[in-house]
């Protein structure tokens, strides 16, 4: 849908890059962009601030993506085709002796303790000027103060706005809310908050099993950022219900994480292969120590030459667990695709979170049978429903049927094959995305319509 004649003009800003990393919350940006594009929104990403990757000198953006936005912009950053370079000279100093003592030292030690150095540094660099934004009375916690834009990076957006005309801005987490009280002169704009989780329900679920929660967010805390948007973007259908019921002044649209078929009828499956793919987040360290100390023993009792692959930046919290029998550690892997394509079946033994597992809606894509518990079902009843989702809470129980799925192929083809279909008729891009984009120019025009009786 357009706006009148015009596609609808998308900014959105965020701190994170897309294309940068493979985590969860990458991988749900560039959904959200490319369904967008592809249903004819004309999408810029504005990047304000790149703290989080501690001011790494360059970037890299891949063309594919590049090719479905109408802009990148990073501020601070200079653009030369997919790379943009950072117009910092104390970030450029620091990278350039980095890596020359990189090629004099070709001991890896010695790298990797130089770049933690490094990190360090950049580290300490950042939190510093981010205690001085920290401000008392904030809707923000603490944690997320750090992240809260300030004046400098409130005027870049600012200009941008101004210089590329926007209908729709989508902040890209919580704590960028600051950004949508600018007001370019002589716009209107639709002002939306891209929900990945209810945070004050998150935190409350890592309370429950004692986890630390690097983002703790009170209910009143939250419902006061939510009410400075005009639209609520969730990730899936039980949120949505919630944040409506709380927030009933504001539209919230369900903006479903999609899936792209990947499967390989022809491609060789290991057998006896599971995998879990996860970062160093806490919920997922939580969950795989508490499958490799509970689980996984009763698994190779049962059959004692399956074999556990782990790929991900988790591996870093699991140094005792390296000689681990039957377990093999990729640590983070350039492209999954592999990976996935040979194990025989995916786990997600989370037992805390909020929100969509976006691990669980990756395997669907490439057609794997997943195993997990209660936590990986949040907003996945239609997909467990239809037996695409097998969940088990019993550990004894967990490592039975993950055991029946290894040894029993027509078992497991079975519930391959409701994955596949739930796959191509529930998380469809094109039905998700052209439906919100309709919506979207919906309460687009009712804004403007506001707009034009308050004057």
């Amino acid at each position: 849908m357009t706006t009148g004649s015009e596609p609808l003009r998308v900014t959105l800003v965020t701190d994170i890059l897309p294309g940068y990393s493979k985590d969860g919350a990458t991988t749900y940006l560039e959904n959200v962009i490319s369904g967008l594009s592809e249903q004819g929104a004309v999408v810029r990403v504005a990047v304000p601030d790149c703290g989080r990757y501690l001011n790494k000198p360059v970037f890299h953006i891949p063309n594919s993506l590049i090719r479905q936005v109408g802009d990148v912009s990073i501020r601070n950053y200079f653009p030369i085709g997919p790379y943009f370079i950072k117009l910092d000279i104390v970030s450029v100093i620091i990278a350039f002796f980095a890596s020359c003592f990189k090629f004099l030292i070709r001991n890896q030690k010695a790298i990797d303790y130089v770049q933690n150095v490094v990190e360090r540094l950049r580290r300490w660099r950042r939190v510093k000027r981010q205690e001085r934004r920290i401000s008392a009375g904030s809707d923000l916690p603490n944690e997320m103060q750090r992240f809260k834009p300030n004046q400098r990076r409130l005027q870049w957006m600012l200009s941008y706005l101004e210089s590329h005309p926007t209908d729709v801005v989508i902040v890209n987490y919580l704590w960028l809310v600051d950004y949508l009280s600018l007001n370019p002169a002589g716009s209107v704009l639709l002002k939306t908050i891209l929900t990945y989780d209810i945070f004050h329900r998150r935190h409350e679920s890592l309370k429950q099993i004692d986890l630390p929660d690097e983002w703790p967010m009170t209910k009143e805390q939250e419902l006061a950022i939510w009410s400075k948007a005009d639209v609520l973007l969730a990730i899936q259908s039980d949120e949505a219900q919630v944040m409506q019921e709380l927030v009933p002044d504001s539209k919230v649209l369900l903006c479903r994480l999609t899936a792209r078929p990947r499967w390989n009828a022809d491609f060789e499956v290991t057998p006896n292969t599971c995998l879990f793919v996860g970062s160093r987040a806490y919920p997922n360290v939580d969950a795989l120590r508490w499958f490799l100390e509970t689980i996984w023993p009763k698994v190779l009792n049962l059959s004692a030459n399956t074999q556990l692959h782990v790929a991900g930046s988790v591996y870093k919290s699991f140094g005792d667990y390296q000689r681990m029998p039957g377990v093999t550690w990729h640590g983070v892997l350039p492209d999954l695709t592999q990976i996935y394509q040979e194990s025989a079946i995916v786990i997600c033994p989370l037992r805390c979170g909020s929100g969509l597992k976006i691990k669980v809606i990756e395997a669907f894509s490439y057609g794997k049978a997943v195993i997990g518990t209660t936590p990986c079902a949040q907003g996945l009843d239609d997909a467990r429903a239809c037996g695409a989702l097998s969940i088990r809470d019993d550990p004894i129980e967990f490592a039975q049927i993950l055991h029946e799925y290894l040894v029993d192929k027509s078992k497991r083809k079975l519930t391959e094959d409701a994955v596949r279909q739930f796959t191509l008729s529930n998380l469809n891009p094109h039905r998700t995305y052209a439906a919100l984009v309709d919506s979207l120019s919906v309460e687009l025009s009712q804004v403007r319509l506001r707009g034009i009786a308050s004057k």
